[in-house]
């Protein structure tokens, strides 16, 4: 799992599972994929948010990686 100024990332199920698990603070997912112009751009935004409220756990998740998890909890990625 990765950490970059407050946004830690990964692109595993069980490592999404392992950070809910181990974290005590309000957990904010942003669910990504690299063919996805608009997460692309609100990328940065998250990461200022994240930075800004350190009592979040802020994590971003790679939904191309994830499909099955995106699936269960009715993720949709906007792909333009």
């Amino acid at each position: 799992m990765n950490s970059s100024q407050g946004l830690n990332s990964c692109s595993t199920e069980s490592r999404f599972k392992d950070f809910l698990n181990k974290n005590d603070k309000l957990v904010i997912a942003f669910f990504t994929s690299p063919r996805s112009q608009r997460s692309l751009n609100f990328e940065p935004l998250v990461r200022v948010i994240a930075s800004q409220h350190p009592y979040l756990a802020f994590i971003k998740i790679d939904g191309d990686a994830v499909k099955k998890l995106c699936r269960r909890l009715a993720v949709q990625i906007e792909e333009i």
